[in-house]
């Protein structure tokens, strides 16, 4: 491993053209490749300089560095709601120790001072039924991780983003992200089914793809695996027309081929592709509808602040939300100064309901702001007459109006998206779903001054813990 930056160390801010972005995080240096840059260079000595030049060469408007001795090029602006401390970045290069070159699962991040030749896509995706047009409704958040899910209301619509040069009026093996996704599975793209034979489809092969989460593949790629037992998958597989928006799906065989690929609804929820959906139905005695995708593109206000907190019986400031501090309790601090930074998307610019509201720069790894469950709750559910109580702080995603989510490993159930915010005032309220889909409005509260809980009932709280917390409130203050 590359030993630390010591402290003479420096990181240059521009090089041939490129400016230093930012250092950016992921969970692994080896799936940088999968989530943002695509060609590797590999080698026994490497420098900031050698890398951008690497890369400008290859006609990659993107460099990044890691662990010191490894260069990613590729074409895929950072994420910024995943950047780091520069100091995470702190490796020293492996041939010029006074330069930075990334750190342990930490990316160094340089871009093109043009990288505007390319633009940003953003929107969501619009299932209908391809016989009469019938729209059946809204590619939703992937709760189903590698199998998208299709939910009627547009409310629940993902979205998606997509790179494509300037003044297109369409794209070809396209590679579409989810906006501010949390799973393993940060591309929309195909996966080998669970019973297929191999990892072909074509006609009469009653074998078939799931539509949803996927990791990274190069255009034109062959099926890919993450592991020798998973499944074969391939992202960059969208020819999109800007005009009708309309969006097909081009699968890879193994033999470079290209089948033409069928997308279907399966049980009225999920999204499959074929290269026969007829000899799919009749080997699995179904009929699944052959549906057609269309790309709507959705303009977004960003928003980028501070939480106050307040009394709410005579509206005295208390404090401002820090920055999670207490992973999945939120903390309440008196200065402004060292108020944590969120943000959060409003798709028209008004008031925005059920919000999912990210830390701009997370110190755990609870990188949404929402709920969590008490630790000596009786269940998940809250209401009148309960005293059970929630952490308001750290959380993963879920999508709006879910019940109470899990992730591996930890027993904390939580939700995110639970923010009503009143743009014009700054009100924030909260809301839990129960496990039945039941929602609840919440009352916040402080304990011991310093941690916030919610609540359905606070008073069935203070009696049962024979406690006397008070109800607050949060106000949303902009920041620029």
């Amino acid at each position: 491993m590359a030993a630390p930056l010591q402290p003479s160390g420096t990181v240059p801010e521009s090089y041939n053209g490129y400016s230093r972005a930012q250092c950016w995080r992921d969970s692994t240096a080896s799936q940088l490749p999968k989530t943002m840059l695509n060609t590797r260079i590999s080698g026994h000595e490497m420098t900031v300089e050698e890398c951008i030049d690497s890369c400008a060469a290859a006609g990659h408007p993107s460099a990044g560095l890691v662990s010191g001795r490894e260069c990613f090029c590729g074409n895929i602006p950072y994420d910024a709601r995943r950047t780091e401390n520069i100091s995470e970045c702190g490796f020293a290069c492996n041939e010029e120790a006074t330069e930075h070159c990334g750190g342990s699962a930490r990316i160094l991040v340089y871009h093109k001072r043009d990288f505007s030749t390319s633009e940003t896509h953003r929107g969501i995706i619009e299932i209908s039924r391809e016989e009469d047009d019938k729209v059946l409704g809204y590619l939703s958040n992937n709760r189903g991780g590698q199998v998208g899910i299709v939910s009627e209301d547009e409310a629940d619509a993902i979205i998606i983003t997509f790179e494509a040069p300037r003044g297109a009026i369409s794209v070809t093996q396209a590679e579409l992200s989810y906006l501010g996704w949390e799973n393993y599975y940060a591309f929309f793209g195909l996966s080998m089914g669970s019973v297929d034979h191999d990892n072909n489809i074509g006609t009469g092969d009653p074998d078939y793809l799931f539509v949803g989460g996927v990791n990274h593949t190069a255009p034109g790629a062959v099926p890919q695996k993450s592991s020798p037992e998973g499944k074969a998958f391939e992202s960059s597989v969208w020819n999109i027309d800007f005009e009708t928006g309309a969006m097909a799906a081009q699968w890879i065989n193994d033999d470079g081929s290209a089948p033409s690929t069928t997308l279907s609804l399966y049980a009225g929820y999920y999204l499959f592709a074929h290269g026969d959906l007829e000899t799919f139905n009749v080997k699995w005695d179904e009929y699944n509808p052959a549906v057609k995708l269309k790309f709507l593109p959705r303009s977004s206000v960003t928003y980028t602040g501070i939480v106050q907190i307040s009394r709410e019986d005579n509206d005295e400031v208390l404090g401002y939300v820090a920055n999670n501090l207490a992973l999945q309790m939120g903390v309440i601090i008196p200065n402004i100064d060292n108020a944590g930074i969120v943000t959060f998307e409003s798709p028209s610019g008004g008031s925005v309901s059920k919000a999912e509201v990210a830390f701009l720069t997370p110190l755990n790894d609870f990188p949404l702001f929402g709920l969590s469950v008490g630790t000596v709750n009786q269940d998940h559910n809250v209401g009148m007459g309960d005293y059970d109580y929630l952490y308001v702080g750290g959380a993963h995603h879920s999508v709006r109006g879910a019940s109470p989510q899990y992730r591996p490993n930890e027993d904390r159930a939580f939700e995110s998206s639970v923010w009503n915010i009143d743009l014009k005032t700054g009100a924030m309220t909260a809301q839990w779903t129960n496990d039945g889909g039941v929602a609840y409005d919440l009352t916040l509260s402080l304990h011991q001054g310093t941690y916030i809980l919610g609540h359905a009932d606070l008073d069935a709280f203070n009696t049962h813990f024979a406690t006397s917390q008070f109800p607050i409130k949060f106000t949303f203050l902009p920041r620029s």
